[in-house]
This record gives C-alpha cells, structure tokens and sequence, in this order.
C-alpha cells in the first residue's frame, strides 16, 4: 500500500498544527515595562524556535542530508552579521533556559534557526534600542505561515537527474535536464515547503519528497563498481564457513530458483541466521545495560516546556500557560525483544517464502529493537531493527495468496511509534513471496534480505547510523559479534 504523504510533508502540517495551538496566545506578564515585553518576545522566540527543533529532529535518518542542509544555510547566514551582544540582566535567565529548551544558544552557533544574537543585532540596527529588539522578535515570531506550494512538474520528478553539490547553502544543488539548468533552493523548513526547483532561474514548484529516478553526487565521488559474481553453489557452505559471507550471499542472491540450489542455499541460510540469533543474544543485554529503554513511547501528559521565572526561580510550564496540548512521548512502553521461533510460524511456511526469510523465522523467531536512548538514537528511531512477521499475517498472505508481506516498518513508521504516535505508512519493509533464495526487500534501496540484515547488526541493530560517524556508545555494541 502507498504511503499516506511524505514524511517530511506530515512534519510540515505537524509544524502548523503546533504552531497554530499557541501564536495567538501572550504569555501572562505581571506589568508591562519594556522588561516585561523583552521577556515575552524572547520566550516566544524561544517557543517557536522549540517547534522548529522538535520537527526538524523528528526528520528521519533517511532526510539527513536535509538536516545538514538546513544547519550548514544557518551557520552561513548567521556569520554574515558579525558582532557580540551585552545581555541585559532582564533575560538572562530566560535565555539561560532557552537555549536548554529550544537548542538555541544565545551567541550561536545556530542549528534550528536564527540565533538570539543574531536577531538582536538586527534589532537594534533598526534604531529605537531595546523597543526595537522587541518589534524586531515579534515580527519575526508572528510570521505567517506559508501554505505548501504547487508540486513540481510530473516532467521533472519523472526525469532521471543526476544532482550535484555546489558551494552554495541557499541553492546546494544544481542539475542539467533537456539543456536546462536546474537548481534546488532551500527554504526556510518548516516554515515552508523545504525546496523549491528553480528552471534557469525561474521557480516552478516545491519538493518535499526525493524522487526515485533522482540521485545526490557528492563532490569528488568516486564510481562504485558492482561486485563480479561467480556462480559455485557446491561451495557455497564450505566457503561461507571459511569466511566469505557476502561473496556467497551475493552469488545466492543471483542464483537461479533450482530445487538443487536451494537446497544448498538452505544450509548456508540456517549457518547464516544461528549467527544472527547468537549476535541479537548479545545485543539485547549490552542495550538494557546502557539504560536503552525498549519499547513505543506513551503519550505524554505535560508540554514539557518548563522554566525558571521570576526572582525566585519558579518553575513554570509555560506550554501550559500558554495553551498547549501535551505532545511527545513518554518512556517507552516495553515490550519482548526477541520472541523465539513459534511452531504456529513455521507450519504456515511453503515453497514461496524465500529461503533466507525462512530460515530467519526458524532460527531467530521475531525481533523489535524499537526504542530510545539519548546517545544511540538521538531525537529517535534510527531505524532500529524489526523484523516481526507475526503468524497469522503469514496466514492470510498465504492462505490469501497474496505476492507480498510485511517484514518491518519503515523508518518513518518507527519513529512515529517512539513519539506515541499512530504509525504513518502503510506497507513498510515487505517481502516477495517468490520463492527466491533471497529477496530483494520492497520499500528499500534495492537490498537483499541478508545484506539488510547485516547493515543494520554492524550498526549495533541500528542501521540508521550506516555510512556515517556512530558514537562509542553504538560501537561497543557489536564487540565480538560474529560476521555472517
């Protein structure tokens, strides 16, 4: 099934949503000197700001490279007014909260927007002083927002376009389709839609999903070339026992569907998943000891938006104050980890249930690795591992004789759990049911179901810290694991 928008399109309505629920709303002050409004418009500064971070977090790792996008145009953006600011001691308390609630530091640098002094400058350019600091932040925190904007055209998401990356953080990528220069400018997300493509120079729609024929070429990146494969199924088992895993998986995966080679697929399938069973047997345990905390979130009871107020310091929850709804998630709610094989899974399995997928259900049984922890999965999911086919999904999709099922949700649909939230997409990670040796998996990049797995068990049952820079805490996971 299709999903029901983009992720990133949800996380714009969700921002309007948030942002509806309080703009019209004054934070209560006690008198009205120039104090007082000073410290309302850096607190809903700092509210809006809050709203922009909670969405541009819960961006998934899949939309990294927006992410990066979207800090690197800020740090440029706030190089370009220079100058440092005398705080007053009116709001040095409040800005000390801000920048713990909404991530934005008063003297930068900036990730989620502009930073305080930033805007303060600025202000006080516009002559008036203080009042204008004031006039300068109301503005900035009453901007309307902007509906989402015309698609691009069905010509250019249809085109296979090969993008490359500039220099500049307003425009970072430039293409070339029928002799016409194209370029993707970034906008200000999640105030808008967060591109828009320009056609020598001229706008003629946003983006907010990444089309399928499209591909982002790094400066300077070098071709990958596609692994030989050398068909040898006798000795696929001896070899896979001597160490080379992902050469016999790659021949296995290109292997024809004969009753002889999926015999000898099978033995190297049950090495292959006895080997994963033992790793997640470590995994679980090393995760518990580093307080991962197992589970989907709840929903939350309070906004969460509290500071320190007053000469006295009281705390106060200004998201109350102010109007707002609980939001977010509470600690996970926890549940198994790895639920061992059922006989109910493995009677319903036939000839049409690949062989790797098969062998998964027999020896390793069900998997969810969804939860949080502030170091592993930082602002949520990064793609945890789940691989849950429950047996009476196996039973319709067989008995029903349907050509697919679902493994695993997507990225997306974790994260939505984590918050609290209903899942999002339908369909998710799902299997052919071919009868392959190994399958390509639908709703990735192409990937076989061993080499999937393997991703995400280099990375600590992680795989959304693939090809990028894991912490510590990530790294340790995997000491000792066995390679498959």
């Amino acid at each position: 099934m299709a999903r029901k928008s983009p992720w990133v399109q949800r996380m714009f309505e969700r921002y309007r949503q948030r942002i509806e629920e309080y703009r019209d709303v004054e934070v209560p002050s006690f008198d009205e000197t120039e104090d007082d409004f000073l410290r309302t418009a850096v607190v809903h500064f700092a509210l809006r700001v809050q709203q922009r971070r909670n969405i541009i977090e819960s961006l998934t790792s899949a939309d990294d490279w927006l992410k990066a996008a979207l800090v690197e145009r800020a740090a440029r953006h706030d190089a370009r007014v220079p100058g440092a600011v005398a705080w007053p001691e009116a709001i040095s308390m409040v800005t000390s909260h801000m920048e713990h609630l909404a991530g934005a530091p008063r003297n930068g640098p900036p990730r989620f927007g502009p930073s305080l002094r930033r805007m303060w400058l600025e202000g006080e350019a516009r002559g008036r002083g203080i009042q204008g600091v004031i006039d300068h932040l109301t503005e900035w925190n009453q901007r309307p927002l902007a509906p989402l904007g015309t698609a691009i055209p069905a010509t250019f998401r249809r085109a296979k376009l090969a993008w490359m990356l500039t220099d500049d953080p307003d425009e970072p990528w430039a293409a070339e389709h029928a002799g016409r220069a194209l370029r993707l400018r970034l906008e200000d997300f999640p105030e808008h839609a967060p591109w828009t493509l320009l056609v020598d120079g001229s706008p003629v729609g946003v983006l907010t999903d990444w089309p399928k024929g499209w591909e982002r070429v790094e400066r300077d990146a070098a071709p990958v070339e596609a692994p030989v494969v050398d068909i040898e199924p006798e000795t696929w088992l001896e070899r896979y026992l001597a160490g080379a895993h992902e050469q016999v998986w790659a021949e296995i995966g290109a292997a024809r569907r004969t009753a002889p080679n999926r015999a000898l697929a099978e033995a190297v399938a049950t090495e292959t998943m006895v080997r994963v069973r033992r790793n997640l047997d470590l995994l679980v345990p090393r995760l518990e000891a580093a307080g991962y905390r197992f589970g989907p979130g709840a929903p939350a009871t309070t906004t969460g938006l509290v500071m320190a107020i007053g000469p006295n310091a009281q705390q106060v929850d200004l998201g109350a104050l102010l109007g707002l709804k609980p939001k977010g998630a509470q600690a996970p709610v926890a549940g198994p980890t790895r639920v061992p094989p059922d006989p109910e899974d493995i009677a319903v399995l036939d000839g049409r249930v690949p062989v790797s997928v098969a062998a998964f259900i027999r020896e390793v049984g069900q998997v969810d690795l969804l939860g949080q922890h502030p170091q592993i999965c930082p602002g949520g999911s990064r793609d945890p591992l789940v691989v849950a086919p429950w047996a009476a999904c196996w039973a319709d999709a067989l008995y029903e004789a349907e050509d697919e099922l679902a493994l695993s949700p997507t990225d997306e649909d974790k994260l939505a759990q984590v918050q609290g939230e209903d899942p999002l997409i339908d369909g998710g990670i799902t299997t052919p049911l071919d009868g392959s040796l190994d399958p390509v998996l639908g709703g990735t990049e192409s990937l076989r179901f061993v080499p999937w797995l393997r991703r995400s068990l280099t990375c600590g049952g992680m795989a959304g810290w693939y090809g990028k820079r894991a912490p510590a805490a990530v790294r340790a996971l995997t000491e000792g694991f066995e390679a498959f």
